[in-house]
């Protein structure tokens, strides 16, 4: 019979998910809050990250929620759409934590006071994530955005040119490659609104494919519309149109392993080949062989926060200071008035009568 004490000994010794970790990014990182024109806001949040040992571990159906997770930004380098979203792009503001501002585009603002970040996350960069004490599901504003569903299109809604970064040793361009790098520079967002971009949130569906969920997130909420009692309209309820997935496909997460390995034909012969050329086992999620291979590791909840430990923040540089004027430390001295005699010397002319 089991006593109080083997039993108490027994949940001490049970494992337990670690709170404090190390993972690195693979997708969505960089200063996208000011390099993004659409759906700045939601990018600036949010890192995907694969969680470390990476080396010798694929991405499988068993293993997903091992290995992906969606991880918080500081929150000193989110950025907000400042007075809702503007038909004309050159009226578009932003505001960073601070309430500093940009107006206009990100090529070329009419207004530039939003430091940039000191070190912008990269990619491969290795980071300290620690769990959060109540994780952020698909109902948080964390999901949303000030840009609906309707902006969203894979021909525009792509990263800046510059979001890629050097590639490895070795290797073949990704960037010389246009076609496959266009879809790896695709946002990795899923509209919770209908089907888009051949994805469904409410529901596991994928057109050619399928979706694998991770994080154990509920994939089912109230909506404004069907809000039911109080309570979930309260704690639940979200507008389907600006909410959003977050997910990462093959030629992500392969651009990201490309940047660790140093076996980069396997991984090159699909990025600057032909997609289904893979030569991968059938243990591999985007298997060349199976039907997974337009799949998304989609995510809809967010159990983790970037402890910044190097300390990632937005700093102003002298380019951006004010002139400052301060009282002097000299002043002008007068020069020493000296008397002297006041000569006058009237003239006169004679009047005659």
């Amino acid at each position: 019979m089991a006593t109080q004490e083997n039993i108490s000994q027994r949940t001490r010794s049970k494992p337990s998910k670690p709170e404090i970790r190390k993972a690195k990014v693979v997708a969505n990182y960089g200063d996208v809050g000011i390099t993004e024109s659409k759906y700045f806001d939601l990018l600036s949040r949010f890192v995907i990250v694969m969680f470390e040992p990476e080396y010798g571990m694929i991405p499988t159906y068993q293993n997903l929620n091992r290995l992906f997770a969606i991880v918080a930004r500081p929150k000193a380098l989110w950025i907000s759409a400042d007075g809702g979203i503007q038909a004309n792009e050159a009226n578009q503001l932003r505001t960073d934590y601070s309430g500093n501002s940009n107006r206009g585009i990100p090529s070329a603002y009419s207004i530039n006071n939003i430091p940039k970040i000191n070190r912008p996350y990269a990619l491969g960069e290795t980071i300290t994530i620690k769990r959060l004490d109540t994780p952020m599901y698909f109902s948080n504003p964390f999901f949303s955005s000030s840009f609906d569903s309707s902006y969203f299109s894979v021909s525009t809604c792509r990263y800046d040119e510059t979001y890629l970064t050097k590639d490895p040793n070795g290797a073949q361009s990704v960037s010389a490659n246009a076609g496959r790098w266009d879809v790896y520079r695709v946002f990795p967002l899923f509209p919770g609104a209908g089907n888009v971009r051949g994805a469904f949130i409410n529901g596991i569906n994928y057109s050619g494919g399928s979706i694998a969920t991770f994080l154990n997130a509920k994939l089912s909420f109230a909506t404004k519309a069907n809000s039911g009692s109080p309570e979930q309209a309260d704690l639940e309820s979200y507008d389907p149109n600006f909410h959003f997935g977050i997910g990462v496909g093959k030629y992500q997460y392969e651009v990201f392993i490309r940047s660790l390995t140093n076996r980069l034909s396997g991984v090159d012969s699909i990025i600057a080949g032909t997609y289904a050329s893979g030569n991968y086992n059938s243990r591999y999620l985007w298997n060349a062989q199976s039907p997974l291979q337009s799949s998304i590791v989609l995510g809809n909840a967010c159990f983790y926060e970037d402890l910044n430990v190097d300390g990632k923040n937005r700093v102003p540089s002298s380019e951006c200071l004010p002139l400052i004027i301060t009282q002097p430390n000299t002043f002008p001295i007068p020069r020493t008035r000296q008397a002297g005699s006041l000569q006058f010397n009237p003239t006169f002319t004679q009047i005659i009568t």
